[in-house]
């Protein structure tokens, strides 16, 4: 029996993640004009760090959260924020069509057995002329890492992620799915990179993680020694690690 999820390190993981994508997620919530009363569906919510987020920022809005993992909500109801939170699947909403003037996507799709399925039941549940927004979908597989060290850890944290279902060349797919799924584009993108030394509390997320997805490729004593190469990278101003991430807003017809 696999051991029981760490939600705290997740929960830090997802809390790190919609930092990243904070900037973005503010830019088109302002563009598109959130009022006090709309409705917002954040799909595969987790923990609930993103709609924490969101309702820091939109405290007027009404939002609803729904993953398929019913622990991890149960973990997102500790937040004191106000969202409603729904156990439900992706491919099939447990919503009525145009409940929400908004539903969105938060480093998901690309785990969905059948995203342009997804979207097609986000634009199902979203009101004519509202928006469905994939805020953040990597491309795992155009990933860049420096120092050369690094890049073969890099390739081994792919193909981990890869072997666990996810499509790791779904971000560069982003746009189509948007087009296949009947949704207008607006906007396809893909968020910048930028690089700073002393990254020590990022770091700090990033490697629990690497650590489980790479785990039976490379031996302890490795990891670790890659870890500081990683860690010393970034306090002397020379890592890079880029994985370019999409992001896609669509108008419901």
């Amino acid at each position: 029996m696999p051991p029981a999820p760490d939600f705290p390190s997740l929960d830090r993981r997802y809390r790190d993640q919609a930092a990243w994508t904070r900037g973005l997620r503010q830019k088109v919530l302002d563009e598109i004009g959130v009022e006090a009363g709309a409705r917002l569906l954040d799909i595969g919510a987790g923990t609930g760090a993103v709609a924490d987020d969101v309702l820091r920022n939109r405290p007027g809005a009404r939002l609803t959260a729904i993953d398929l993992d019913s622990a991890a909500l149960a973990y997102a109801r500790r937040r004191p924020v106000a969202a409603g939170f729904v156990v439900g699947d992706a491919h099939a909403l447990p919503f009525r069509r145009a409940s929400f003037d908004i539903s969105f996507f938060h480093f998901v799709l690309l785990w969905l057995k059948y995203p342009v399925a997804a979207l097609i039941e986000a634009a199902r549940v979203t009101r004519a002329h509202g928006y469905v927004i994939g805020f953040a979908e990597p491309d795992h597989q155009a990933r860049i890492d420096a120092p050369a060290e690094l890049e073969d850890l890099g390739r081994k944290q792919t193909e981990a992620l890869a072997s666990r279902g996810a499509d790791t060349r779904f971000g560069r797919k982003l746009r189509a799915a948007f087009a296949e799924a009947g949704l207008r584009p607006v906007r396809v993108g893909v968020l910048g990179g930028e690089w700073a030394a002393g990254r020590g509390e990022a770091t700090d997320s990033e490697w629990p993680t690497l650590k489980s997805d790479v785990a039976g490729t490379l031996d302890r004593a490795e990891l670790d020694r890659l870890e500081s190469v990683d860690r010393r990278a970034w306090t002397d101003g020379v890592r890079v690690l880029f994985v370019p991430t999409f992001y896609a807003i669509g108008e419901v017809p």
